[in-house]
Formats: structure tokens, C-alpha cells, sequence
């Protein structure tokens, strides 16, 4: 890995107790104290619903080294920190709420439409990665259990082991393979990263044979191998080779006196007769749970708790579960601990191994487990500060979700309703959206149509959220559905436009152009501007005539003085407007241009916002390229940019940029100086995540290079790069016009595409030579 530079993978399988958590940390200890950053987290298979949360565990130490660090260190942590992940920070710190710790509070990240932000949270997460994973340092990241794994961190798996921009990292995954099925989810993944363009080492960990066992025991007993052969094979017996069994049984042999040390002999006497007739059981969990039920009853109840909390929980958490003192639980606990079922890791305690966790759950009632779990959500949320809570959330409604059926109280299921939607903002933040729909869906079971009044704000929320998930999910029609009734049922201008931009998204991702426009055209209505889908130009021109009477004889330039637009309705209808622009443009030119000039003069009546930028750099389509007042449009783009650069309206920054070098500067300035705002704009939208309007610039950026006369080689460059680029974030319109560009590119350079299988391969190819088709010589 530290000579290839790119990621690998090592694939750690067996079945339940084999070793391969020892194995792996055992190589730690070996070969990786010195030579980069180590950091592990395991799923939890009572908690497997949760979004991330053993990524979270893994870079949650991570942080916490960084945080026990000198000021020095510290401070270079949180320079490349802040550098790597610029405005979107927020979005690492949902995921690891320590990290605010190191970077600060950050800002929410900006927005984007519901289908690209996803593809915004993998580029961040990649470059939150970087930072810990370096050529000099590489990046360990042990996953255990992947078995387990959620749907949301088989994606993100999948995706840092396939993408050729993640390099620098070892990703070890541990699974029992007896529990992943054809079907598993993790079958998908593996084979993804089997077919990616990276090393991929797999190890199967079989049960121990019996010279393993001997060599074992010899071990242990300080015995030649010859001695300890007749235990070996009753060990093997029992144990079926199982090391974590084998050790298990050993312990209750020693235990019942069946394995002595005699002391004048100076050496280990047992008699395997007698162990086989003494009736221990070949059942892993049963011996197990024999053995804990030995342990006084205080102490086993508490260990019941731990069990419910996961595979761990820190000292603090067990306070609050168990409403005794930090003295009393590890007084209480000393015993499982002394008994090897517990270790007392650092600030908590944690189980040995999966199987005790197993097997103290197991000892609980079924009927009982969901007081259990609602007792402790109950816990955590009285006990909890509000800060910690809201780190914490997905920990607390998992315990809080196993015991819904017993809340009765109105008021307590409002409140759980909340922490559901809360719950699921962060879910969906992170673009784990199967895990956000699971949680509002929840938060919405718990409430009535009685609260639509009661408690609107809440119940809006979980259903405005829910539709954009089931939209997100590929419920287009379910969310089609939900959302013409929540937008028929908004109580205001502000939750309707909400509604609208999320409509229009769906329908703009179906393809259907007509119902974008007219869903946007109903939220204008109630507005009180009606417009039809298909304006004429003398509509154009009497929106014009507006606008040269909002300005009043003032130059175009005094608009950058216009008061900040406040007035929350008519910002939500600028909003709509925007969303409406891509709808429009390919549906109706005069809807277009319409909306841009609609969007300035609503600017110039209630004052400037965010997008007042976007539509003023494009009134050069309306103003100069159909009338012909290229002036004005000039004027209009330099208001656009200076609003952006110098007072802070740069929430459509890329968007903003791009238009001016696509609209205005072929008209107005040189046209290299368009490479200038292009690539400024590209710059903008990598810091923001708007990967599908990076592409659109790039592909503006190529064409104007082009035309422009820059060298033939610098271009075909930059249309690679636009190529790829677009094959990343899955824009196939883009892909083909990243190729069309190509091929014209090796035209003009005198080369030739080659034909594979009816499809163009970019590689070079002299047209001096004949292009052959497949199969001739």
C-alpha cells in the first residue's frame, strides 16, 4: 500500500469465536504501532439499524487521540481538518460529533437539490479521509462484524474501496461468512471491490484441527505434545475446534477440578474418562451461560443492562442506566471482570467477545426486553445533557424504538416523535436515507391526525422529510403522492415552497419538465403572480418594462446597495423561482427568460438574496442575446458577481460563476477570461459538493478553451478530466458530451477513434495508421 499509493483490502473470514478480531489486532501489535494511524469500530448486532455507527466509533477514537494531543499537534490537525472539508464540515461532525471538538461549530452545509447530495457527502467523507490517510501515514481502518453492517456503511464501504481518489488506506473487514448468504447485502460489496482496480487479499480462518489443539495445550500446560493428546481430542470433541469455545471449556474444566495442577507432582493431571461422563455441554452458549449464571445477581442484572446498551458503554452511560455511582457499578462489576466475561476498557467496560454479549441478552426474557430497552432510553433521556443527546440521538430511539408499543403518554410520544425527526435529519445529512425514511416513518406512527393542529409544525416536518426520503429511495410515485397532499395541506407561503422545490426535484428527476414547470407555476398563484407555462414575448417585454421602471433611473451598478431581501414569504418564492430554471429551459425559452427577469425585479422590490446573484448574471439571455441590450446584460452579470465576492450572497456561488462565463463574458469580455470564472467556479463548487454543476462548467470550460484556440493537448486534458468527472457523479448526458468532445479533440489532432464492440475507445491512435475493427488484420 505505502509503494502503490492506493487503497486495499483485506478480507478477514470465519465463523463465530475463530479468531479473526485476535488475528487482526494481533498484526496491529506487529506491524502497524509505528507505521501509520490504526482505528477500529465493530457492529453491534442489536443495534445494526444505525447509520455509520461503527465508521463514527472507528474515527470517534481517532478524534479523541487528536484531542490528547499537544497544542501544536492540535493545531495542525485542525488546519488540515478545516482545509480538507471547507463549508461542508457539519457533515463530518453529524457523523462525529467530536469533531466540533477540533474544528469548531461549523455552519450548516449548503444546500443542494435531495439527488446530488449524496454524491456530496462521499466527496467529503473522501477528503475526511485524507487527511488521516497520507503517504508517509497511512490509514488502518478495521471493520468487525460486517455481517452486521448497515445499509448506508455497505454503500460507503463499497464506494472508498472502488473510487481511484481514495489511496493510502488499508481496509480490513472482518464477517462470520456462515451468516452472509447469497442475499447478504455484503455479497454485493464484495464482489465490487473483487472487480475494482485494487489489491484484495481474502483470509478464511478454519477451526483448529487437532495438532492445533495439542500445540495448544502443550502451550498452555507446559507439556510435550504427546501428553496433552487424549485432552486434545476430547477438547476437539466438544469443541468442534471452536478456539473461542475451546478456551471456554478449558476455563470450565479448571473451574469443576476436571484439569488440576497437582502441586507435588509439579504438573496438570485431568482424566479424559471423567470429563467425558461429567456432562458439559457441547453448546457453546450454554456453557456460557452457565457460567454467568453463577455470578451474583446484581452483578448478572447490571451485565443484562450492559447487553441492551451494545457490545460496550462507557462508565458515565452505566451510571445513568443503573442510577448508581461510578464506585457502586464497578464494585458491582468486579466479578464478570475477574471472570473474564467483561473487560474494563478505558472509561467504560466492554464484552470480551460477541458470544457472552449473546449470551447474556439471551438470558432475558423476550417478553421482558422491551421494558428493558425503555427503561434505559427513558434513562438517557432525563439524565442526559440536551448537547449530549443530540450527539447521541441514534443510541437513544434505538433503545427507546424496542419499547414504542409501551408509551401510552401523548405528550411522551410527541417528544419521542421529535427525537425520530431529529434522528432522521442527521440520517438523511449523512445521505443514509433508507435509515432517515425508517426513522421518520416511526416519528410519524406515534402521532395522530389530531396533531396535524395540535402539533403541525412536528407532524410537517416528519412528513415533508419522509416524502423526500421515499423520493430519495426510489418511491417516486409513494412520494409524488405525499407530497401534493402535504403542498394541498401547507400552512403557509414558507412550508409550500418547501413542498414545491421538492416536487419539482421528482419530477425533474422522472423527466417530466411539463409537471415541474406547473408545480411551480401553482406556488406563484398563491403568490399572486399568474403566469402561463408558455408566456408570449410580449409577456418578456412587459416584465422588461417592469424592470427599467423598479429601476427608477438608477444605474444598474446602485443595486448592489439594495437592502438584504427579509421578508421570508417572497425568499421562498425566489427559491421556487430558481428551481423552476432548469424546467423551464427545456420546456419554454420565453418561461426562461421570463423567470430570470421576474427573479431581478422581485430583487429590486423586496432587496437582494442568494439568488438574485444566479438570476442577474443570466439576464444577458433575455436582455442582450434576444433583444439585443448586451449593455445592460453586461451590467446586470457584474452586479451577480459583485454581490457574490464581496457581500457574502454566495450560496449559488458555482452557479453564479458559471453563468457569467457561459452568458455574459462571451458577449461582453475577452473570451479566455471566461477560463478565469470557469474554473473559479469549478473551485467554488468542489468546496460546496456540487458535483453535477462542476461537470456543467467543465464541459463549458472545454468548449470555450476550444474555441479560444488553446493548445489541442492542454484541452484534451481538461476533457478527460471532464469525462471522468462525469462518469463519477453518474451524469450520462454529460458522459456523452464529455466523449463528443473527445472525438472532436483527436479529430483536430489528426488521430483516430478505435471501435470495440460498437463503442469508442479514446485511446491513441496515429490516423496514419488504419483503424481495424475487431477480428481484422
Amino acid at each position: 500500500m505505502k509503494s502503490s499509493g492506493r487503497a486495499e483490502v483485506v478480507l478477514v473470514s470465519g465463523p463465530a469465536g475463530v479468531g479473526k478480531s485476535s488475528i487482526v489486532h494481533e498484526l496491529r501489535k506487529r506491524h502497524f504501532p509505528h507505521a501509520g494511524i490504526f482505528a477500529s469500530g465493530k457492529f453491534d448486532q442489536y443495534s445494526r439499524n444505525i447509520p455509520y455507527a461503527t465508521i463514527a466509533q472507528a474515527f470517534r477514537v481517532l478524534v479523541r487521540q487528536i484531542l490528547g494531543s499537544g497544542d501544536a499537534d492540535l493545531a495542525r490537525w485542525r488546519q488540515a481538518l478545516v482545509e480538507a472539508l471547507g463549508p461542508n464540515g457539519q457533515l463530518m461532525v453529524t457523523l462525529v460529533p467530536e469533531l466540533a471538538l477540533v474544528i469548531g461549530e461549523q455552519p450548516p452545509a449548503p444546500d443542494l437539490p435531495p439527488q446530488e447530495a449524496k454524491a456530496r457527502f462521499h466527496l467529503i467523507f473522501r477528503r475526511f479521509l485524507s487527511v488521516f490517510a497520507l503517504p508517509k501515514r497511512p490509514l488502518v481502518l478495521f471493520i468487525d462484524d460486517v455481517q452486521w453492517l448497515d445499509a448506508a456503511t455497505i454503500e460507503l464501504l463499497a464506494w472508498i474501496t472502488v473510487d481511484p481518489d481514495v489511496g493510502h488506506l488499508l481496509l480490513i473487514c472482518a464477517y462470520r461468512d456462515d451468516e452472509v448468504s447469497g442475499d447478504h447485502p455484503f455479497i454485493a460489496t464484495r464482489e465490487a471491490m473483487r472487480d475494482a482496480a485494487i489489491h484484495v487479499e481474502e483470509q478464511h480462518l478454519s477451526p483448529l484441527a487437532l495438532d492445533d489443539l495439542k500445540h495448544l495445550l502443550a502451550d498452555a500446560f507446559q507439556l510435550e505434545k504427546e501428553l496433552v493428546a487424549p485432552l486434545a481430542k476430547v477438547v476437539l470433541e466438544k469443541t468442534e475446534g471452536n478456539p473461542f469455545f475451546a478456551l471456554q471449556f478449558l476455563t470450565t474444566m479448571e473451574e469443576e477440578k476436571l484439569v488440576a495442577f497437582d502441586a507435588v507432582q509439579r504438573t496438570w493431571t485431568w482424566d479424559p474418562d471423567r470429563i467425558r461422563t461429567k456432562g458439559i455441554t457441547d453448546n457453546v452458549a450454554e456453557l456460557v451461560s452457565s457460567k454467568l449464571l453463577r455470578l451474583p445477581r446484581v452483578t448478572l442484572e447490571t451485565v443484562k443492562l450492559l447487553a441492551c446498551l451494545g457490545s460496550g458503554a462507557s462508565s458515565s452511560t452505566m451510571c445513568i442506566v443503573t442510577g448508581r455511582s461510578r464506585q457502586q457499578v464497578a464494585s458491582i462489576l468486579w466479578e464478570a471482570v475477574q471472570a473474564r466475561f467483561l473487560l474494563h476498557v478505558e472509561g467504560g467496560y466492554a464484552f470480551a467477545h460477541d458470544r457472552i454479549q449473546e449470551a447474556v441478552y439471551l438470558l432475558i426474557p423476550e417478553q421482558e426486553r422491551p421494558a428493558i430497552h425503555l427503561r434505559i432510553g427513558r434513562a438517557l433521556i432525563a439524565k442526559m445533557k440536551p448537547s449530549d443527546l443530540q450527539g447521541r440521538v441514534f443510541e437513544v430511539i434505538d433503545q427507546i424504538g424496542r419499547g414504542l408499543g409501551l408509551i401510552t403518554s401523548d405528550a411522551e410520544r410527541e417528544q419521542v416523535a421529535e427525537l425520530f425527526l431529529h434522528a432522521g435529519a442527521r440520517a438523511k445529512t449523512s445521505a443514509a436515507y433508507p435509515s432517515a425514511l425508517r426513522y421518520f416513518t416511526t416519528g410519524l406512527s406515534l402521532l395522530d391526525r389530531g396533531h396535524r393542529e395540535r402539533r403541525y409544525d412536528l407532524m410537517f416536518a416528519l412528513e415533508l422529510q419522509k416524502a423526500e426520503c421515499e423520493f430519495l429511495t426510489g418511491a417516486h410515485e409513494v412520494a409524488e403522492t405525499n407530497l401534493v397532499d402535504l403542498f394541498a395541506r401547507a400552512a403557509s407561503r414558507v412550508d409550500g415552497a418547501a413542498v414545491v422545490r421538492l416536487l419539482s426535484s421528482l419530477y425533474v428527476t422522472l423527466g417530466d419538465q411539463t409537471k415541474a414547470v406547473d408545480v411551480g407555476l401553482a406556488f406563484l398563484r398563491n403568490m399572486g403572480v399568474d403566469w402561463s407555462a408558455h408566456p408570449t414575448e410580449d409577456d418578456l417585454r412587459s416584465e422588461i418594462e417592469d424592470m427599467r421602471g423598479l429601476l427608477a433611473g438608477r444605474g444598474i451598478d446602485q443595486l448592489v446597495d439594495l437592502p438584504r431581501m427579509t421578508d421570508p414569504d417572497w425568499l421562498a418564492a425566489m427559491d421556487v423561482l430558481a428551481y423552476m430554471i432548469l424546467p423551464a429551459l427545456l420546456t419554454d425559452s420565453n418561461l426562461e427568460d421570463r423567470i430570470y427577469v421576474q427573479m431581478a425585479n422581485l430583487s429590486m422590490r423586496y432587496g437582494n438574496c442568494d439568488a438574485s446573484c444566479y438570476a442577474y448574471v443570466s439576464l444577458m439571455i433575455p436582455l442582450g442575446l434576444r433583444f439585443g441590450d448586451f449593455e445592460s446584460g453586461s451590467r446586470f452579470g457584474s452586479l451577480g458577481i459583485e454581490l457574490v465576492d464581496n457581500h457574502g450572497l454566495d450560496r449559488f456561488k458555482t452557479r453564479t460563476y458559471t453563468c457569467y462565463a457561459a452568458f455574459v463574458v462571451p458577449w461582453a469580455r475577452h473570451l479566455p477570461i471566461s477560463e478565469t470564472f470557469s474554473r473559479a467556479a469549478i473551485e467554488a463548487g468542489l468546496q460546496a459538493g456540487d458535483l453535477v454543476f462542476i461537470v456543467t462548467t467543465a464541459q463549458l470550460l472545454v468548449s470555450h478553451m476550444l474555441v479560444a484556440g488553446k493548445d489541442l493537448a492542454t484541452v484534451q486534458k481538461e476533457a478527460e478530466s471532464f469525462l471522468a468527472s462525469a462518469q463519477k457523479t453518474g451524469f450520462g448526458l454529460a458522459a456523452d458530451s464529455a466523449i463528443g468532445q473527445l472525438l472532436l479533440i483527436r479529430s483536430l489532432r489528426g488521430w483516430e477513434p478505435v471501435r470495440l464492440a460498437n463503442r469508442c475507445c479514446l485511446t491513441r491512435t496515429p490516423s496514419s495508421n488504419i483503424c481495424r475493427a475487431p477480428g481484422h488484420n
